[in-house]
């Protein structure tokens, strides 16, 4: 052996079996390699691929339906939300103005003095005859602050047709508030009653849950109708959910001391008590919603009795 050869053989690594180890750990056998490879493959059944894609298909189908519900109602809530802000921007109604007194003349000693009263002045009398104009059955604008309470009210033949409707005529989800076909909208005299939806979205009667709070009951006791000829001021004095198997909702009464026994029902079941008192000769005005929290059926129902009138300028 020459010296190349022996240098090339001492650079050369010599591999022992310890270097092999991790490598190659266990034979392989090139006939069961092929028979793996070979190994045919589970095959599907059509009818469970059949199964599997209907049932893909229909959870689509539900998925894309529930999500288009969903953005109908969104889609519903803002558009009659934004129509309700464009009647208010259109007759430029607006309670920002300072309040205004309602004149009472004071009664002959010993007749204690009687509450001073005012009002938001809101709608003028020619934006109420206004909308009377667009639609005879326009009856009042209600206004109760701080909440979204701020709308015409309707009066149809019956007490279903405005609720779907707005006052153009045309189908609404929320409808508009409606005042009882059995009232007469001008008098304002016994018992009134408005009705409203709960929408979701606290718009129509969504806010009058309010009033089952102490704190909010306390301070808003007040709340205001708006004729072409008169304003006038409504005090609470029952707040209460009940039922539809109670009929809260009579408007004649035979005699004075029914309609008497009737208001004095309505402050018993009062969740507050007050310092109201009602009497036989009262004018009453009941809003009303649906409350489905304790039952299917259930109803808000808030009571107002008439304390003052004022003359509304032009």
């Amino acid at each position: 052996m020459n010296d190349t050869t022996e240098k090339k053989t001492k650079n050369r690594k010599i591999l022992n079996d310890n270097d092999f180890e991790g490598i190659i750990t266990t034979p392989v056998n090139s006939a069961q390699v092929k028979k793996s490879s070979n190994k045919p493959k589970k095959k599907v059944n059509k009818g469970d691929k059949l199964y599997y894609l209907i049932v893909q298909t229909v959870l689509l189908t539900v998925m894309f339906f529930s999500l288009g519900m969903i953005g109908m109602k969104v889609y519903s809530y803002v558009s009659e939300s934004e129509y309700y802000e464009g009647v208010i921007n259109d007759y430029q109604i607006s309670f920002d103005n300072p309040a205004a007194e309602i004149e009472k003349t004071a009664p002959a000693y010993p007749m204690p003095t009687p509450e001073r009263l005012s009002y938001p002045v809101g709608p003028s009398k020619q934006t109420l005859l206004d909308l009377e104009a667009k639609n005879e059955d326009f009856c009042m604008w209600l206004y109760i602050e701080d909440t979204n309470i701020n709308y015409y009210v309707l009066q149809s033949d019956d007490n279903d047709y405005y609720l779907s409707r707005n006052i153009d005529g045309k189908n609404f989800k929320a409808g508009s508030l409606i005042l009882d076909f059995r009232n007469d909208a001008d008098k304002m005299s016994g018992h009134t009653i408005i009705y409203g939806h709960n929408m979701h979205n606290k718009s129509m009667f969504g806010h009058l849950k309010l009033y089952l709070e102490k704190e909010f009951f306390d301070s808003h006791q007040y709340f205001y109708t708006y004729t072409p000829e008169e304003v006038t001021v409504w005090k609470v004095f029952s707040v209460r959910t009940t039922t539809t198997d109670e009929y809260y909702i009579k408007t004649a009464f035979s005699t004075k001391e029914s309609y008497y026994d009737f208001l004095v029902d309505f402050r018993e079941k009062s969740i507050y008590d007050t310092d109201v008192i009602v009497t036989a000769e009262d004018d009453v005005l009941t809003l009303t919603t649906c409350h489905k929290y304790e039952h299917a059926n259930g109803r808000l129902v808030v009571h107002a009795v008439k304390v003052g009138t004022g003359i509304l300028a032009s």
